[in-house]
């Protein structure tokens, strides 16, 4: 865990050479759109039914004023990434000035401020590349593969709102910067704006915010209008972190220890603010939904919480590439296939879809219970249930 831990980007006090390297990385695959930021379009105003009949949903046209998530999404993650880059550069420029990697969290706080005017999700992102080269998922590389996915999730989920009881629960394994999650339930609500869902995104990274919550209580559901406060369980934290070995213990001990606390604490309020930014501009765009967000650092942590808390097996579960190097290292094939077979016995009417790549093609899956044409036939739970795969290379 602790290198997860290290890398990430910490807006509030991580090192700024690790935020210009990561913010970077992300927008160097296409770096036309620095130059075109008037193009960018993205709802400022709630949602008004009609404006899907008027266009077509999938039309592109940067200049109306259309969600770019829902028209084109790749348009509205390079937007992310520019204003990302830009906020990296005053970082840095900030840290240079003071002469420490760390920048006072006011400074920080009205940096953030700025951002979030010029983009209201600015936090949220995707991967585009694998160290190696680019990702064949990827927005960047193949577009076309990730909107298939996003057709057939969100047909899904309109039919689970059509005929389940609300909420219905949706479960994203292996999240990432949350962006896929936001493009497939913005595109739902478009159609849906009056849904109840609640939204439940499970990612390792997610690990010290969720420890966070859990130390401050009662619930991990995120609250837009409250404020988290590592700073009240930062020792308890850092007890848990050198129990479970996110971090060397070194980095415990000493001079060091304060920099460490500094790095979690930073870490916290960030994903806080991420999923504050996911949930609130879902909220402010389709005023009529009723969402409630949560995240977990696992699915075995998810499903404890589910039944703690008394919840539903989620009616739908999606995953994107998670067989790739990062994702086998951290065994989310695994945990994926738990998840799968768990919520598939105990919720006859749940769907899974994935989209995975298998030797050079991209390979978009969906797992029910419902017998489907020219779909594999699979047993569970000890060969005790049957669930049908249907797999379409794309």
């Amino acid at each position: 865990m602790q290198r997860q831990i290290t890398k990430n980007l910490s807006f509030f006090s991580l090192n700024v050479i690790i935020l210009t390297s990561f913010t970077a990385m992300q927008g160097a695959e296409d770096s036309s759109f620095h130059s075109k930021e008037e193009t960018y379009s993205v709802i400022t105003e709630p949602y008004q039914p009609g404006f899907l009949k008027k266009w077509g949903l999938y039309q592109k046209r940067n200049t109306d004023p259309l969600n770019n998530l829902i028209v084109n999404p790749k348009s509205a993650l390079d937007h992310i990434h520019h204003v990302r880059d830009k906020l990296a550069e005053k970082y840095k420029d900030k840290s240079e000035k003071n002469k420490s990697s760390f920048i006072p969290e006011s400074e920080a706080e009205e940096l953030m401020k700025e951002a979030r005017q010029n983009s209201p999700i600015f936090l949220i992102g995707e991967c585009i590349k694998e160290d190696w080269g680019p990702c064949l998922l990827s927005r960047s590389h193949a577009p076309q593969y990730r909107n298939h996915f996003e057709n057939e999730t969100v047909t899904t989920l309109i039919k689970q709102i059509e005929s389940e009881e609300a909420p219905i629960h949706y479960t994203g394994f292996a999240c990432g910067g949350m962006f896929q999650d936001l493009v497939v339930l913005t595109k739902t609500l478009a159609q849906k704006p009056n849904a109840s869902l609640a939204i439940h995104l499970i990612d390792l990274e997610h690990t010290p915010y969720v420890a966070c919550q859990d130390l401050i209580g009662p619930t991990r559901e995120v609250k837009p209008t409250e404020s988290l406060d590592p700073h009240k369980v930062i020792d308890q934290l850092m007890e848990r972190a050198k129990k479970e070995k996110w971090v060397n213990e070194k980095d415990c001990e000493g001079d060091k220890l304060e920099d460490t606390k500094k790095q979690f604490t930073g870490i916290c309020k960030d994903y806080d603010e991420k999923a504050k930014q996911f949930v609130s501009y879902l909220q402010r765009t389709f005023p009529d939904a009723q969402l409630s967000l949560y995240l977990h650092e696992s699915s075995d942590s998810y499903l404890k919480y589910r039944h703690k808390h008394n919840l539903p097996y989620p009616h739908v579960v999606t995953a994107v590439d998670i067989k790739d190097e990062m994702s086998l290292l951290k065994s989310s094939t695994m945990h994926f296939a738990e998840l799968v077979e768990r919520t598939l016995k105990s919720n006859q009417r749940a769907s899974v879809i994935s989209l995975d790549k298998n030797n050079g093609k991209a390979v978009l899956s969906h797992i029910s219970r419902k017998p489907t044409k020219d779909a594999r036939i699979d047993l569970i739970d000890n060969e005790q249930v049957k669930v049908y795969c249907l797999e379409k290379i794309l």
